[in-house]
């Protein structure tokens, strides 16, 4: 979701370096990328100058919204996967 969120603050199409302060390490961010990537859910671009930009596709922007949502229930999903919930 940082990922999404990072690509979102930046008016749609994160830097490389954005990212990468994400994943801590090369290692890391071309793992992720490549995943991304693979499931259609991120597509890399360059602009003129060679520099690498980041920007979600169309299910990219669709998960993202969904996983925006999911945030907004977990108190309450939490709360209905206890056992008991207890009086107030």
């Amino acid at each position: 979701m940082q990922y999404f969120e990072s690509i979102e603050a930046a008016d749609g199409k994160a830097r490389r370096m954005d990212l990468l302060r994400i994943a801590g390490n090369e290692a890391n961010l071309n793992r992720m990328i490549s995943y991304l990537e693979s499931q259609k859910l991120m597509v890399e671009s360059k602009d003129g100058e060679g520099r690498v930009y980041y920007s979600k596709t169309d299910l990219g922007e669709k998960l993202h919204a969904l996983l925006k949502g999911l945030e907004y229930f977990d108190s309450p999903l939490k709360d209905l996967g206890k056992s008991r919930i207890s009086q107030s």
